[in-house]
């Protein structure tokens, strides 16, 4: 018998987001920065909020970890759009 079964996160390569859904609730994404560094969003239902982490894989210990709430999220995502919409469009829209 295996002695590890998370065999998901040895199939993960950089730059994929790695997503964990129940039914129509999105529970968790995860992105893979570096070999060794990866980031995590963790839906917490029961305050309503959004845990972020950022952590060293071989380590397996936490770097950065915040709670965002639906208003800082929003600000985030606006703003990291906005970081998207000034790329060179060299591959076409994606």
């Amino acid at each position: 018998m295996a002695k590890d079964l998370d065999i998901v996160d040895r199939q993960l390569e950089l730059g994929m987001v790695k997503t964990i859904t129940t039914g129509n609730i999105l529970n968790y994404v995860e992105l893979l920065f570096s070999p060794n560094v990866k980031s995590q969003f963790y839906f917490n239902e029961k305050d309503n909020v959004i845990q972020f982490c950022v952590k060293d894989c071989d380590l397996g210990v936490a770097g950065f970890n915040c709670i965002l709430d639906k208003q800082t999220l929003k600000n985030l995502i606006y703003n990291l759009r906005d970081l998207h919409n000034q790329l060179d469009n060299k591959y076409g829209d994606i």
